[in-house]
């Protein structure tokens, strides 16, 4: 009776601690799926260094290459994104200055010319806005230390996670040596093709701004490529809204 009891108070507290576990875990998802894709890229580099240099030493020096390689475009991105983004807002305001819809907007109570001046701002935040953006900030700063270190377990211990998996995996050596190598594929041939797609569609995007006169086509150039690798997003909400800008037109 107390071996029952034992178990069952074992298996409770096992449970608390996976969902507590699982609840701080949580806002931090994404930069652990997203170390896993990046230890998953890196890997084979790992590989091919680490017989020089060490396994610490080739995955701390890869992560520290991926940080810059990472940083230096998003810089040049977001000052792209920044510089374009004003100028995006006074194309906007002037369209809407003489657009129907301004006046069916205002029928409805809704005054978007103000709208847009909200949004565009004066460069002044509240204070609210402020701690909110702190907190936002420190957030990110954990999420990307979460990151950095699973991705440095996985190029140190990533043998020793593999060999753990395979013991736990209810299938034959064979059925998982092809089951991995079939995934294997899968996987790479997913992240070549969405990478060259988003580049492209991103590419024949602002092409087709260009073509048709709208203001900063590289803008929309770099916004289209980054929208595509977003599955559930797409380029579709950067070119939707330019069509119905040019049926007003």
């Amino acid at each position: 009776m107390n071996t029952v009891r034992e178990r069952r108070f074992l298996l409770l507290l096992v449970a608390v601690f996976a969902l507590w576990s699982l609840f701080l875990v949580a806002p931090y998802l994404q930069y652990v799926l997203a170390a896993l894709l990046l230890g998953y890229v890196l890997e084979p580099l790992h590989r091919r260094l680490e017989p020089r240099l060490g396994p610490r030493i080739s995955a701390a020096g890869l992560i520290l290459a991926t940080v810059f390689a990472v940083l230096l475009p998003v810089a040049v991105l977001v000052q792209v994104a920044l510089s374009g983004a004003q100028s995006v807002f006074e194309a906007v305001e002037g369209f809407l200055a003489d657009s129907e819809i301004v006046r069916i907007l205002s029928d409805a109570g809704v005054n978007l010319p103000d709208l847009l001046d909200r949004l565009g701002g004066d460069g002044s935040l509240p204070i609210g806005d402020i701690v909110g953006l702190l907190g936002g900030l420190t957030d990110v700063l954990v999420g990307l230390t979460v990151l950095l270190f699973v991705i440095y377990y996985l190029l140190t211990n990533g043998d020793d996670l593999a060999r753990w998996f395979r013991s736990v995996t209810p299938l034959s050596p064979a059925v998982q040596d092809e089951l991995y190598t079939r995934v294997d594929r899968i996987v790479w041939a997913a992240l070549v093709v969405n990478v060259v797609v988003a580049a492209v569609q991103g590419v024949l995007t602002g092409l087709g701004f260009w073509g048709v006169g709208l203001p900063n086509p590289v803008f929309w150039t770099v916004m289209t490529t980054l929208l595509a690798l977003l599955p559930l997003i797409g380029a579709s909400v950067v070119w939707a809204p330019a069509a119905v800008y040019l049926l007003f037109v």
